[in-house]
């Protein structure tokens, strides 16, 4: 008795004996046709076995999975990475060495770069991480507050962050860290017609003010014109009633004088000569004769309470 000679071969069927079919032995014999069918079968699919283990012994296996549509595209490296390395798991395209990589922290990347998701995106206007972006939501809510707009285009100057908003003291601009009020500087001062300053302006009328409501004020001219009560508060120029005389700045005009500091009405010392003329008779003869003679005087008074120029009454502000 001898063993069957196997093939690793699929047979596509097992033959079925048939009552008309002859009784014949040996290797080739319809006897054993099934069973030799059968027994190659069993050695086609040991063998692949075999080859799936081979692969799974391979050191290579546990470093990714690759899916490709053929193997003329494999060979062209045409093909997936499916594997997971200390940072997580990946989807690499082999051609281009880039792919799709879920972190082991949960995030989401491609070639190294953070894909945005619903967990990325924020509702709040006030958010300011890197790690996030905003909504429309939040882009519109940060709009009725503020323009930022990031960059010098145009202008040849470094990236700024700026934005511009409405506050108390008026219009004002941000430039990085540095606050400024727009069109008018904090200090102006400036005349109106009207009884109540605009918006963004004080009356310059000596009051003491927040040192922090209007701490760009405070910034601009100190204590100048009055240390209101030493901690809180300081004062503002008080013009009401004054003509305003330019600082003289070292010119020698109106020497030692204080930028910010009140000067009191003066004359201008001066001398007036009066002349009086008299007629006299001293020959009432034929030829009369005139005698002049000079005495010293003085005029009569004239005039009201001050020396002023025309002028109009306007409403003196600073700008806050």
């Amino acid at each position: 008795m001898a063993n069957l000679s196997e093939m690793s071969r699929w047979e596509a069927g097992i033959y079925q004996w048939e009552t008309s079919d002859p009784v014949q032995g040996g290797p080739n014999g319809i006897d054993n046709r099934p069973t030799r069918e059968l027994a190659n079968r069993t050695r086609w699919l040991y063998d692949e076995l075999g080859r799936v283990k081979a692969r799974m012994d391979d050191p290579n296996f546990y470093k990714s999975i690759t899916v490709s549509d053929s193997k003329a595209l494999f060979d062209a490296n045409n093909y997936l990475q499916i594997g997971a390395d200390a940072a997580g798991g990946y989807i690499r395209n082999k051609k281009t060495n880039k792919g799709i990589q879920i972190k082991n922290d949960g995030t989401l990347q491609y070639d190294g770069s953070d894909i945005i998701t619903a967990r990325k995106v924020s509702h709040s206007p006030d958010d300011y991480t890197v790690a996030t972006v905003p909504s429309s939501f939040a882009l519109n809510k940060a709009f009725d507050n503020s323009i930022k707009r990031g960059g010098a285009i145009g202008l040849g100057g470094a990236a700024h962050q700026i934005a511009i908003g409405w506050d108390t003291p008026g219009l004002v601009a941000k430039v990085d860290n540095n606050v400024m009020n727009v069109g008018v500087p904090v200090g102006t001062v400036a005349y109106f017609a009207q009884d109540v300053p605009p918006f963004g302006w004080l009356k310059a009328n000596g009051a003491a003010v927040s040192r922090t409501v209007y701490a760009n004020l405070f910034a601009a001219i100190g204590e100048r014109y009055g240390r209101g009560d030493g901690r809180t508060t300081f004062n503002l120029p008080d013009l009401r009633g004054e003509f305003i005389r330019s600082w003289d700045d070292g010119r020698a005009i109106d020497r030692n004088r204080a930028l910010g500091s009140w000067q009191a009405d003066e004359f201008r010392s001066h001398s007036h000569g009066i002349g009086v003329n008299r007629m006299s008779d001293t020959d009432r003869g034929s030829n009369p004769s005139t005698v002049s003679v000079d005495t010293v005087g003085q005029t009569d008074p004239a005039g009201g309470i001050e020396t002023r120029p025309r002028n109009i009454a306007l409403l003196a502000c600073i700008k806050a």
